[in-house]
Parts: structure tokens; sequence; C-alpha cells
């Protein structure tokens, strides 16, 4: 079943300690201006992450 890997991949995202925000950066309903902050980000970490989640969920949100 292709939910129960989501919702294993999605409690395992979850049981990290990094806060939900960073889950709710990924999803296109709250894409917005990222702060100055995160801008310093290098775009190629940002790139990298942003590949890693597609591959954890193929489905698009």
């Amino acid at each position: 079943e292709p939910f129960l890997k989501i919702n294993y991949a999605l409690r395992q995202l979850l049981a990290r300690p990094a806060s939900p925000s960073s889950l709710r950066r990924y999803s296109r309903s709250a894409r917005r201006p990222h702060p100055p902050r995160l801008r310093k980000l290098s775009a190629r970490i940002l790139k990298k992450k942003r590949k890693n989640f597609k591959e954890l969920f193929p489905y698009s949100f």
C-alpha cells in the first residue's frame, strides 16, 4: 500500500526533533518568500533537501 509507506515516512519525519515548520516549508500551499535568515542557506542544500523530500513523497501535495 503506497499510503502505508507515506504514513511510515511521515511518522519518521515527525519523529525527528526538526520542527513541523520544516515540513510546512515543503508543502506547495504554504510556499512563501523565505525570511532573510533562510536565504543565506546555500541553494544547493535547499535543492538537495527538496530532492530528498520528493523521493520520499512522489505524490504531490
